[in-house]
């Protein structure tokens, strides 16, 4: 199976609903139960009224962002990841979509559709510790 990491947002609005308890738990519960896995702590990704949220991310896959995540959900996430990739809440898959339709009309609208100057996606690496999505 691909390495898996598990980025917990810790923007502003994600510490002020319990990211940082978030992100101890899931450390533990890795450690506990000896998973070959990392948790970083990540920026804002716009999604504050899912706060904490979680993205998984594993090798090739799609990032899978799971809403609402507190510590006391920590083993159960993780139950949930290891038996495979887990599914889109509905509410982050409708957010996503208006997102990225937004910069499909933005690439349009300024005539990048085509362009060189279109941004790659950022990768993650693997000194980072906290990870701006």
């Amino acid at each position: 199976m691909p390495p898996l990491t598990l980025v917990v947002g810790a923007g502003t609005c994600g510490l002020s609903v319990g990211a940082a308890d978030t992100l101890r738990a899931l450390r533990d519960e890795i450690a506990r139960r000896k998973l070959s896995a990392r948790v970083v702590a990540g920026g804002c990704n716009g999604m504050c009224w899912a706060a904490p949220v979680v993205t998984v991310l594993r090798g090739d896959e799609a990032p899978r962002v799971i809403p609402r995540v507190t510590a006391g959900q920590a083993a159960a996430l993780l139950a949930t990841v290891s038996a495979g990739t887990p599914p889109q809440h509905a509410d982050v898959t409708a957010f996503l979509k208006g997102i990225r339709r937004g910069v499909e009309v933005y690439y349009k609208l300024r005539g990048l559709e085509k362009s060189r100057h279109r941004p790659p996606p950022r990768r993650v690496a693997d000194e980072d510790e906290h990870l701006f999505i």
